[in-house]
Parts: C-alpha cells; sequence; structure tokens
C-alpha cells in the first residue's frame, strides 16, 4: 500500500509536469476560481438575483471540478498502464536475452517447424541488448543473394531501431520478416518471464529515485569542491577588470558572488571529507 501511494504520487509529478504538491494545490484552487468566475459572469446576464447568481455558480463550478477530477485521474490511471507495460516489456526483454543459447534455438526451431518456413528462407538471430541494427539488415541481404533466396527471417531480442526496419525496407529484392523473441512465447511462458505487477511498480519507483538523484547532483554540481580555484580565479579576473569600466559596481558584486560561491564549495568540501 505504501508503495502504491509512493507510485501514485510520483506519477502525478511526471503526469503534471514536474509541478510538486504545493504548485498543483495553487494551480487546483485558482482553475476553481477563474471557472466561479466564468460561471459568475455568465448568470450575471440571465439571473438578477446576488445569492442565486452565487449557488448557480458554485453548483457549476463543483460540477466542473468533479469532471476534470473524472479526466485527472482517467489520465493518471492511462499513464500507470503505460509505464507498467513499459517496465514489463523492458523487463521481459533483458529476461529474454538471458535465456542461453540452446533455450533460444529450440524456441526459433519450434516457431520454424510450426510455420514450415525452414526451406525457403534465409534464418537469422540477432540476440544483443541494443536488438538488430542496419548493418544486421545489409549482412542479412548480402547472405541471402549469395544462397539465391529472396526471403529473410529475423528473430531477435532487444528493441527493432527504426533505421534498421527502414533498411530492410529499402532492399527490393529481399522481403524481411521481423519477429521479436517475446512473440514466440506460451501464455505460460510469457506470465512466467514477464515482471508481476509489483516488481514492474518498484522498477518504476526506483527510476523515479535514480532520477531524482541524478538532479539533486546536477543542482549541487556548481559547489563542487573543485570548483573552489575557478571561482576564486573568476572573482579575481571581475575585480581586475572593474578598474577599467564605468560600471565597476557591477564587476565587483560578481566577484563578491564568486568568493560566496567558492566559500560554499570549500566549505561543502570540507563537510563530506569529515563525513
Amino acid at each position: 500500500m505504501k508503495q502504491n501511494k509512493q507510485l501514485i504520487r510520483c506519477l502525478k509529478k511526471k503526469l503534471y509536469g514536474g509541478r510538486g504538491l504545493f504548485s498543483r494545490t495553487v494551480d487546483y484552487i485558482a482553475l476553481r476560481v477563474i471557472v466561479f468566475m466564468g460561471c459568475y459572469m455568465w448568470f450575471s446576464a440571465m439571473v438578477a438575483n446576488g445569492v442565486a447568481k452565487a449557488m448557480l455558480s458554485l453548483a457549476s463550478t463543483g460540477f466542473i471540478s468533479v469532471g476534470l477530477d473524472l479526466i485527472n485521474s482517467l489520465r493518471l490511471d492511462s499513464l500507470i498502464r503505460t509505464e507498467r507495460r513499459r517496465v514489463s516489456a523492458a523487463a521481459l526483454n533483458d529476461r529474454l536475452l538471458l535465456m542461453t543459447d540452446d533455450e533460444r534455438n529450440r524456441l526459433i526451431a519450434k516457431h520454424i517447424s510450426k510455420e514450415g518456413k525452414q526451406a525457403d528462407r534465409l534464418i537469422c538471430s540477432v540476440h544483443r541488448s541494443e536488438g538488430p541494427t542496419p548493418d544486421d539488415m545489409l549482412k542479412a541481404a548480402r547472405a541471402a543473394r549469395k544462397r539465391g533466396l529472396s526471403k529473410v527471417s529475423v528473430y531477435y531480442g532487444g528493441p527493432l531501431q527504426s533505421n534498421a526496419k527502414a533498411t530492410a525496407s529499402a532492399c527490393p529484392d529481399i522481403t524481411f520478416t521481423l519477429t521479436p523473441l517475446s512473440s514466440l512465447l506460451t501464455k505460460e511462458q510469457l506470465k512466467e518471464l514477464s515482471p508481476s505487477a509489483q516488481e514492474a511498480d518498484a522498477a518504476i519507483l526506483a527510476e523515479f529515485e535514480r532520477e531524482r538523484i541524478n538532479k539533486k547532483a546536477a543542482r549541487t554540481s556548481v559547489f563542487a569542491a573543485g570548483r573552489l580555484r575557478g571561482y576564486i580565479i573568476a572573482a579575481a579576473c571581475l575585480t581586475g577588470l572593474s578598474f577599467f569600466v564605468d560600471n565597476a559596481l557591477y564587476y565587483r558584486l560578481m566577484a563578491a558572488a564568486c568568493l560566496c560561491f567558492g566559500a560554499t564549495s570549500w566549505w561543502l568540501g570540507k563537510t563530506s571529507a569529515e563525513a
């Protein structure tokens, strides 16, 4: 339950463009106030009684708010399903890439025997995390021409790159059939290899945590310990330039800011070293 609440909180932030709870609350209140004022102006043209106008405007604002909340709830549910599908597909792909050569070959051989496509085409298998590349398509096309074949079946793991698909379509005399390994799995195999809902939620939360750490590191990089020397040099240059310009105060203020940044970098570096 706690993980679900945390997931919803993170996805809400993503849904609303990275805005936090305070910003969303302010937007929520401001939008309702604007809607109420608009409704009040609308009813002012039709109702003379001030209390009636206020009550009608309040009721209309309530109905509109319910509709907006329903739309936002549907958007959030859609985002949750999309993120879970994305993470599940990535996890399934990673697990397929961990299959041994024998397991993968048995899977492909079973599909070939079922479809009866072995005799008239070249069979290729691309088992890499980045998926098939344009070079793989060209290599398969050359091999098919050398054998006098006009069809190529490519079984691949990893994501299919758009430029690889375009390269396959650009070969005029070769017909490519691109088949992901995940489509060869039975329902039982797919269920066994796919992550559970809890695992997918944990993976989504781990992504948000990594993103939060990266943003924090980016914000604090301006005060990295190695920047002290640069700030001192910048402050010295700005101070020297202030003697040759008319607006000396601005240069000296910027030099003071550089010294403040340098002092902060030194203090944070010292604190982290002691810790």
